[in-house]
């Protein structure tokens, strides 16, 4: 699936979130996932996590994203040389996977060292506290452009993983962690850093304890929804500039 094809799930289920679902029983996984497929446009996925995601179970999987339509987005976080990178990507392509998230700091090179059906979120900058991204050495602008300079250049690249709206044209998908809409909690005990969900064009709220860990998966998923319907048209509007905001 390309950039343009993720824009049309979004349009056609009207829905912008990520569910991201660090469960690791299998029937807790299923359950919850079967309960909010509805309303999501992918899944988010650190198969490590999912031991269970093997063989039949994860071509049940696989199914699970066909007949619900979202896509599975491996949350791989690669850092390594490219040859590395290429083989493990290659393995779970085989696997009926093919997006994945990476990290920019390995340089052009180690990137177009992708597999061509590989389709990358670049990791411009992170929502946990003392990240070198920010609070340490402050690297986000920096960054910023490296990777929309990557998003043009390399074909593999369809977005990036933000905070900010790091704007591009053609459009670009920006996957938003640390959304939670219930509460007033705005870190957890392990530095992880949470905001209310806004909509801005082409960003995906990546959501996950707060549904996952709720009484009524299904009712929450269905809230997140209900507000990206209530307010589409900001998500689909073309961006005018490509600032640092």
């Amino acid at each position: 699936m390309s950039d343009l094809d993720f824009f049309n799930l979004v349009k056609k289920k009207e829905t912008n979130l990520v569910l991201s679902l660090d469960v690791t029983n299998k029937k807790d996984f299923f359950t919850i996932l079967k309960q909010c497929a509805p309303y999501i446009c992918a899944l988010k996925l650190h198969i490590e996590l999912n031991s269970f995601l093997k063989g039949k179970t994860l071509k049940k999987l696989i199914c699970y994203s066909k007949k619900y339509e979202f896509i599975i987005i491996e949350d791989r976080k690669f850092a390594d040389i490219g040859n590395t990178q290429h083989l493990q990507a290659q393995e779970l392509i085989k696997k009926g996977i093919t997006h994945f998230t990476s990290h920019c700091i390995t340089g052009k090179k180690a990137l177009e060292s992708f597999p061509s059906e590989a389709k990358l979120f670049l990791i411009s900058d992170m929502s946990c506290e003392d990240s070198f991204f920010s609070d340490i050495i402050d690297l986000r602008p920096i960054m910023h452009k490296k990777s929309k300079e990557y998003f043009y250049n390399i074909p593999q690249v369809i977005g990036f993983v933000s905070q900010y709206s790091i704007f591009t044209y053609p459009r670009s998908i920006i996957l938003r962690p640390g959304i939670r809409l219930h509460n007033t909690i705005k870190k957890d005990s392990k530095g992880q850093n949470y905001n209310k969900p806004t909509l801005s064009p082409g960003v995906c709220w990546v959501v996950g304890r707060d549904i996952y860990q709720a009484q009524n998966p299904q009712k929450v998923a269905q809230q997140y929804q209900k507000l990206f319907k209530k307010n589409k048209k900001k998500w689909f509007i073309k961006p005018t500039n490509t600032s640092y905001v």
